[in-house]
């Protein structure tokens, strides 16, 4: 079980400096640093409002360092963290669903080996990066050990206000750092063009299949 922090005379923002010394013995997290003098890029911050879901959540800072060091902007920018849980429960959903099972049932469910094969893949993509709608974080806030970065819930705050009422919690180590609003600009960025027929994709894939064989068939044995 984690242990009660406040009981041991650690407060919210000492607690931050108590999992990073390795004292914890839950997780230490590789994608955390000390926290930085000033306020930077990668900052993961608490009490941050998002009006998109009515809620202070805890969050990620992403506006460009240089901005941030040379007061160029008014408006700050932060990315929303939700516990990894619910973001894999909310992905599993649709997968359970599929096999016409009800993951809001409030029993266990019972998977076959297949399933859980299946679904052990599904979270694994989450961790790896390859929705491109979320950026998963071993960071550990209130006793969840990773959250997720959810880049449809982001919202611009006053610089000033922020610096008065949002607690700074720590920071992310390079190249986490980097990594976040990489993939945050690489999302906004997105150019939706129109889906091939399954046709015209099937087409393609039997020439590349054949093109594939061909060349194999080909080489000296």
């Amino acid at each position: 079980e984690l242990e009660d922090f406040r009981s041991r005379g650690f407060d919210r923002k000492n607690r931050w400096a108590y999992w990073m010394a390795g004292d914890g013995g839950v997780l230490d997290s590789a994608a955390l640093c000390a926290l930085r003098e000033v306020w930077d890029q990668g900052d993961v911050v608490d009490g941050v409002y998002f009006p998109g879901v009515d809620a202070k959540l805890p969050a990620v800072l992403v506006t460009p360092a240089c901005d941030l060091a040379h007061d160029k902007v008014d408006l700050w920018t932060f990315v929303a963290l939700f516990p990894d849980v619910d973001v894999a429960r909310a992905i599993a959903a649709v997968e359970l669903r599929g096999w016409r099972l009800n993951p809001e049932q409030g029993s266990k469910i019972s998977l076959s080996s297949k399933q859980r094969k299946s679904l052990s893949g599904t979270l694994q993509s989450l961790i790896q990066q390859r929705y491109p709608r979320y950026h998963w974080l071993p960071v550990p806030i209130e006793g969840v050990p990773a959250h997720v970065a959810d880049f449809t819930n982001v919202t611009s705050l006053p610089s000033e206000e922020v610096k008065e009422k949002a607690t700074r919690l720590s920071s992310l180590a390079s190249s986490w750092r980097e990594q976040l609003p990489t993939r945050y600009a690489a999302y906004m960025g997105r150019i939706g063009t129109e889906d091939f027929s399954a046709e015209i994709v099937n087409a393609h894939v039997e020439r590349l299949v054949a093109s594939v064989i061909n060349a194999e068939a080909q080489e000296p044995a």
